[in-house]
């Protein structure tokens, strides 16, 4: 599975590490040190996936109903399907990582991090999944509240970039693409879906 584009263009989460720590983590401090793992395996780091991949399965049995710990566990299986040569393993394992995914937007369907990771991760996958149009409308979901989200704390704004060039490259009608980049660059300038929103526009204006 093709997730480079998503790398290149989403964040790398930044929170301080919970571990070394003199007093325990909190779940929330495991789950955001777990998150940070995640952006920074896809983006390369094996080690960084293989310490994520095993905190997710360990929220999922403490945590066993969090909807944002079954999207990214689902979007990890999924990884790991693409990477893998056994047919049957392929199989299993995307079937697990689409079920988790599906089940973490129906617990939570107005939780726009949990469908922009669902949306970043089925995107590329091949026709035959047939989810194409789910991702379309995941970011057409997220496009239409992702400001006021930001505005209100609910989404990082470097993430709800993301999800705003994706939108405008995948989703947007071709009048709607503009303003969506534009919303991009201006939520989040400095972050890598800001940088590349400001490129589309340069691109479109020199035409």
């Amino acid at each position: 599975m093709r997730l480079l584009f998503f790398v290149l263009l989403t964040l790398s989460l930044e929170c301080s590490s919970a571990f070394g720590a003199e007093r325990e983590a909190t779940a929330g401090e495991v789950l955001l040190e777990a998150k940070r793992l995640y952006y920074d395996g896809i983006d390369g780091n094996k080690q960084s996936l293989e310490k994520s991949t095993q905190m997710f399965a360990n929220l999922a049995s403490s945590e066993p109903d969090n909807p944002e710990v079954k999207a990214y566990r689902g979007s990890i299986m999924l990884l790991q399907a693409g990477r893998t040569w056994a047919v049957w393993k392929k199989y299993e394992l995307s079937k697990a990582g689409l079920a988790s995914l599906d089940e973490a937007v129906r617990l939570a369907p107005s939780n726009l991090e949990v469908r922009f990771v669902r949306a970043a991760t089925t995107m590329h996958l091949p026709s035959f999944f047939s989810r194409e149009q789910q991702s379309k409308d995941d970011l057409t979901f997220i496009a239409k509240q992702a400001s006021v989200a930001v505005n209100n704390h609910e989404l990082d704004s470097r993430l709800a970039a993301a999800a705003l060039v994706f939108y405008a490259e995948r989703a947007a009608d071709p009048q709607e693409r503009k303003a969506a980049l534009e919303e991009a660059f201006r939520l989040a300038p400095e972050s890598p879906a800001g940088k590349s929103a400001m490129r589309d526009l340069q691109k479109m204006q020199s035409k």
